[in-house]
């Protein structure tokens, strides 16, 4: 049921363990950067051009993506889009509808808990927050609807891959069986109101999952969700809308 969804695993042959090796060496020659989507006491550094750090829907179309990230990285995303094919969707990439101009597809992301929150106290790296293109999309001046998701229902959802961790385990993904909806906006907060008080959700049902190396796994990002920081891990990810009108899905980052 949508809004009660745990994570799913998906098959593991998306990626090799000689190849997720490889990868993860190639990604360490690129330069990550911050990105907005820092928490206090949390450092994350991605690789890709991300839709809810940009400013503007112009600055996030016409980013340049770094040529080394695509070809490291475009095998895994076709790989993914290949799977859901081969599951009886139709898959094509998220395009806004005046430029012509596809949205960005492929994110890898740094995931750390600094070293002063880890000290006092592991609580405090907390990022409670939902994904949803709309709600990312109305805080930037320019924004317009792609046309195809113009007045249809849609669900959100993230494709993960686990590329490589410094712990004894990962650490855990939380999801909670809550999604966001507009009257839940005034207990956000920080840059760009990214974050949600994880209080309001206090005595709401919860999952939790121990992402594993080369794993492929799923969840729906409308759904409030945080990863705790123990340790420091890289993953890559990929975003898909899919409309149940047209049975289609829709990536983009």
């Amino acid at each position: 049921m949508i809004g009660r969804l745990p994570v799913g695993v998906l098959p593991e042959d998306i990626i090799t363990e000689a190849e997720r090796i490889n990868l993860v060496r190639a990604l360490k020659t690129l330069k990550f950067r911050p990105s907005g989507a820092t928490a206090a006491g949390k450092n994350v550094a991605v690789l890709g051009q991300s839709f809810a750090d940009s400013t503007s829907l112009h600055d996030y179309l016409v980013a340049g993506q770094d040529d080394d990230f695509d070809q490291l990285t475009a095998g895994l995303v076709d790989r993914v889009v290949a799977m859901f094919e081969g599951f009886g969707f139709t898959v094509a990439p998220l395009v806004d509808g005046v430029t012509l101009l596809p949205y960005h597809s492929g994110l890898c992301s740094e995931i750390s808990v600094a070293a002063d929150a880890l000290a006092a106290d592991c609580e405090h790296a907390a990022a409670l927050h939902c994904d949803d293109l709309l709600r990312h999309g109305w805080t930037k001046p320019d924004f317009r609807i792609p046309e195809a998701l113009e007045g249809m229902v849609y669900n959100q959802f993230s494709v993960c891959i686990e590329l490589e961790e410094s712990g004894d385990r990962p650490d855990d993904l939380l999801i909670y069986e809550q999604q966001y909806s507009r009257e839940m906006e005034p207990h956000f907060f920080g840059k760009g109101g990214r974050f949600y008080d994880a209080g309001k959700l206090l005595g709401c049902r919860s999952h939790r999952y121990t992402p594993e190396l080369r794993k492929c796994y799923i969840y729906s990002t409308l759904n409030f969700h945080d990863r705790s920081s123990t340790t420091t891990s890289t993953n890559f990810s990929l975003f898909f809308i899919y409309v149940p009108g047209s049975n289609t899905l829709y990536y983009y980052n």
